[in-house]
């Protein structure tokens, strides 16, 4: 088996590892990301049944189809965004989190215009998207 033939195995995305039960291009791909790069020949070497020299040379092949490892600053920003986008409330009918909070000044506004009838003093949100309050 060729270092190339190895590759495409790694590349094709539906090579699971039956131990792990994941795709075997992320797990490597997580263990170059976090500089273990010995480890990943190794586990190349130990999957694939093949010696240390097909081993290497499929890692690097492997290596230029992944790119080089996100720098820490990228992940930090990445998770500061997810974690943001986790915190901000969502629309339960559009899932939109372009909203605006409905003020106790609106609130008021509308059950003087519109009195018992008003729908805004018993919500909180409005989304921007589909026009709703919630």
């Amino acid at each position: 088996m060729t270092a190339k033939d190895v590759f495409d195995k790694i590349a094709d995305y539906n090579t699971i590892n039956p131990a792990t039960n994941e795709d075997v291009y992320n797990e490597l791909r997580q263990l170059y990301y976090a500089g273990k790069e010995e480890e990943a020949i190794a586990y190349i070497k130990d999957f694939f049944e093949c010696n240390d020299f097909v081993a290497e040379n499929a890692f690097k092949l492997f290596k230029m189809d992944a790119g080089s490892p996100p720098l820490p600053s990228q992940v930090a920003r990445a998770n500061a965004e997810a974690l943001a986008s986790q915190n901000k409330p969502h629309c339960p009918y559009c899932n939109s989190t372009n909203l605006h909070r409905i003020t106790t000044l609106e609130k008021a506004a509308d059950t003087v215009l519109f009195g018992v009838y008003g729908n805004t003093r018993k919500c909180q949100w409005h989304c921007y998207n589909c026009n709703s309050d919630f």
